[in-house]
C-alpha cells in the first residue's frame, strides 16, 4: 500500500509488533529508489518501540499521505543520504536512555524541517548541504539553520559601519616568511575581515563551528576573520574596543590557532591597540539593513518559496507523536 515494499521493510515488520509504517515510508520517500541500500544500514533497534495507532481510522489517511509524501519536491543528495544514516544511528546513543529511538524523539518530523530549510536557502547558497554526522552536530546545524531563515522572514539585519581608515589597515593582506621543512623559507598571505553584518557573524560560526554567532550584537569588541585567499583556513580574533587586546583567538571547532597564524595575530594586535589608542576601533553606527545571503540581498518577496511546504504540514499530524 505505501510502495516501499521490499526485503528489509518486510523483515523490520516482521521484527516489530509496532512497526511505525509512517515514519518508515516518509524515510523511504525521502531516500528515493534506492531506499532499501539506506535503510538496511540503519541499526534495526532504531525501528523498535514506536508508537504509531495501526487502527483502520489512521490507514484511512494513508492515500493522502502516499500522494504528497512521495512528490515531497526536496533535492536530497547521496552524501545527505549517508549522514541521514550516520545520525539516526548516532541518536540511539547520544539520548539519555539506551530504549529511546529515533521514532520516539520525533526525529523524521524534524529531519523533514530540517531538509526544507536547507532547500528553500539553497535558492541563496547552491552548494549548502546537509553536513551533520551525529545528533549532535545534527542539532547545531538545525539550529543555524532556522536562524538564517528567521533572518530571511525578519527581512533585515544589523549591519555595523567603522571608520573607512581603521578598516583599510586591519584589512591589509597580512604576508609571512615561514620556515618550511629543510630550513627553507616559503611565503603565506593571509587576509583579514572584519565582520560587519549579523550574517557574517552567522557564516563564520557555521563554517568554523563555534558561537561566534552570538556574538553579533557585542558593541564592546570588534570580530576579525583571519583567512587564506580562498577562506577554507581561517582563525576568529575577538579584540577589545577599549584596548585593542586580544580576547580569544579560535581556530575550528573552537581549537588552537596554529603557528603561522598565530604570528599573523601578533601583526593584527599592533594595529587594534593603535586604533584603540585613537578611539577608532569602535563601530561609528549601527544600521538595520536588508538581509543578504552570498552577496544576494533578499527581500520579503522573494521568501515565498513554498511559504509552508505541503510536506511540512503534511508530517505534523502524522509523525509528532
Amino acid at each position: 500500500m505505501f510502495h516501499i515494499k521490499s526485503k528489509i521493510t518486510i523483515k523490520l515488520m516482521h521484527d516489530n509488533d509496532k512497526f511505525d509504517v509512517f515514519a518508515v515510508s516518509t524515510l523511504c520517500y525521502l531516500f528515493g529508489d534506492n531506499f532499501s541500500k539506506y535503510i538496511g544500514s540503519i541499526h534495526p533497534d532504531n525501528f523498535k518501540n514506536s508508537k504509531i495507532d495501526m487502527s483502520d481510522n489512521a490507514f484511512g489517511t494513508k492515500n493522502n499521505f502516499i500522494q504528497q509524501s512521495k512528490n515531497h519536491n526536496l533535492v536530497v543528495t547521496n552524501i545527505e543520504k549517508e549522514n541521514i544514516v550516520k545520525v539516526i544511528n548516532d541518536v540511539k546513543t547520544s539520548m539519555s536512555t539506551s530504549k529511546t529511538t529515533f521514532i520516539e524523539k520525533s526525529f523524521i518530523s524534524e529531519l523533514v524541517d530540517h531538509l526544507n530549510m536547507i532547500n528553500k536557502l539553497r535558492v541563496y547558497s547552491p552548494e549548502l548541504c546537509m553536513r551533520a554526522r551525529t545528533y549532535d552536530e545534527f542539532n547545531a546545524e538545525h539550529m543555524e539553520l532556522s536562524k538564517m531563515i528567521s533572518f530571511i522572514k525578519k527581512g533585515w539585519v544589523i549591519e555595523y559601519y567603522f571608520n573607512e581608515k581603521m578598516v583599510n589597515e586591519i584589512e591589509k593582506p597580512v604576508k609571512l616568511k615561514i620556515n618550511l621543512d629543510n630550513d627553507e623559507f616559503g611565503e603565506i598571505t593571509f587576509y583579514p575581515y572584519i565582520l560587519k553584518r549579523e550574517e557574517e557573524y552567522d557564516e563564520e560560526g557555521r563554517f568554523m563551528h563555534h558561537c561566534v554567532a552570538s556574538y553579533s550584537d557585542k558593541d564592546k569588541s570588534i570580530i576579525v576573520s583571519l583567512r587564506t585567499k580562498n577562506k577554507e583556513d581561517r582563525v576568529t580574533c575577538e579584540f577589545d574596543c577599549q584596548t585593542g587586546t586580544l580576547i580569544q583567538a579560535r581556530h575550528f571547532c573552537n581549537k588552537q590557532p596554529p603557528a603561522d597564524m598565530e604570528l599573523a595575530i601578533e601583526k593584527l594586535k599592533n594595529i587594534t591597540k593603535y586604533y584603540a589608542r585613537t578611539g577608532m576601533l569602535h563601530s561609528t553606527e549601527k544600521r538595520k539593513v536588508p538581509v543578504k545571503i552570498n552577496g544576494v540581498e533578499v527581500t520579503p518577496e522573494k521568501l515565498t518559496i513554498k511559504s509552508e511546504d505541503r510536506f511540512n504540514q503534511l508530517f505534523e499530524p502524522q509523525l509528532l507523536f
